[in-house]
């Protein structure tokens, strides 16, 4: 009882990190508008709104920046080494091409199925999200901050803190289920939530197997760079059968990837490095 209420201590304390970091950007945002327009709200809250809106994509990506020095603080803080914890251990560079094919798979995967059944109709508010965080950037600032940079972070936060840390308290399975609930609760919306939770078993458990997380790194920075690429396609989409097409290869890529990692599995249970606050 005493690991898991100090894990549960430890893995709020990343959560609220994060938080702070992106209050942070949208303080100094809100506080740029003031010294601009006055104090008067309205007008503040509005054009910072615009802002943040017209500008998601980097100002996204200076929050992580922040969050990634306020969890080295942390650790240091209290001990510990944040590259230590996250274990980025060197990796073959076959095993990387084939965390990204994985990555690729994965996003081709859910494009077949999702268009396929059109299932954005049913979740509005998911198309618009991810119009804002492809559509709207630039294509070299969303590869870098979408594509590249994004899923480093995430990767650092969800499973190389937090996945990890829940390894020392609870067992494999659940530990697998309870980062993978967190992973999806942040993504903003039920769909995305939802194909979060799920995909991230499968990442994290290539983490478990190479015991490197640049492997899961790769896969994300596969999937979100596939995303962005093809978010970028002029032209109406692919009909009926090209969906289908694009999503049985994608699900053959996804399958087989899983399948090569387990066949390369280093480590076959919950032992992981623990090198962080607490």
């Amino acid at each position: 009882m005493r690991d898991i209420l100090r894990t549960a201590g430890f893995v709020a304390l990343i959560v609220a990190l994060f938080f702070l970091a992106s209050v942070a950007v949208s303080f100094f945002v809100a506080a740029y508008y003031t010294s601009v327009l006055g104090s008067d709200p309205e007008p503040v809250a509005r054009a910072a709104d615009e802002f943040v809106r017209a500008n998601l994509v980097p100002l996204t990506a200076v929050s992580e920046v922040l969050a990634l020095v306020l969890f080295w603080l942390a650790f240091w803080f209290l001990g510990g080494s944040l590259l230590r914890q996250c274990q980025f251990r060197p990796r073959p560079a076959r095993d990387l091409w084939m965390a990204a094919g994985l990555g690729i798979g994965i996003s081709l995967m859910l494009s077949g199925v999702l268009n396929l059944f059109n299932v954005h109709r049913f979740f509005p508010e998911h198309a618009e999200m991810m119009q804002a965080l492809i559509d709207q950037p630039s294509l070299p600032v969303a590869l870098f901050a979408v594509g590249l940079f994004g899923p480093l972070f995430e990767e650092i936060m969800y499973r190389g803190i937090i996945f990890n840390r829940m390894r020392t308290a609870f067992s494999l399975p659940v530990a697998l289920l309870l980062h993978a609930a967190v992973f999806g609760a942040f993504h903003g919306n039920f769909l995305q939530g939802t194909y979060a939770f799920f995909t991230s078993i499968p990442i994290a458990l290539t983490y478990v197997w190479t015991g490197s997380l640049w492997v899961p790194v790769s896969i994300h920075a596969g999937w979100n760079t596939t995303s962005v690429l093809m978010g970028r396609l002029p032209g109406p989409g692919p009909g009926v059968l090209g969906q289908l097409l694009i999503g049985t290869l994608g699900g053959v890529a996804f399958i087989q990837g899983v399948a090569y990692f387990r066949r390369r599995a280093m480590v076959r249970d919950d032992v992981p490095a623990r090198s962080g606050p607490g």
